[in-house]
């Protein structure tokens, strides 16, 4: 199961976005370089019931 939750994050994430698995069942994307329009097209191609997670805005 965590491999086929990997694949489709590899299938909708840019190429220099990083995915790690955090633990369990957790993932996370590192997405470097993403301005808020590209965060929203990216946050709108992930798997349902996925968290979205921003940085703080003076970060």
């Amino acid at each position: 199961m965590l491999q086929i939750v990997a694949d489709r994050f590899r299938n909708v994430i840019r190429e220099g976005d990083l995915l790690c698995r955090q633990g369990g069942d957790e993932f996370v994307v590192l997405v470097p370089d993403a301005g808020q329009e590209q965060s929203c097209a990216a946050e709108s191609c992930l798997p349902s019931g996925t968290r979205w997670l921003r940085p703080a805005p003076n970060a």
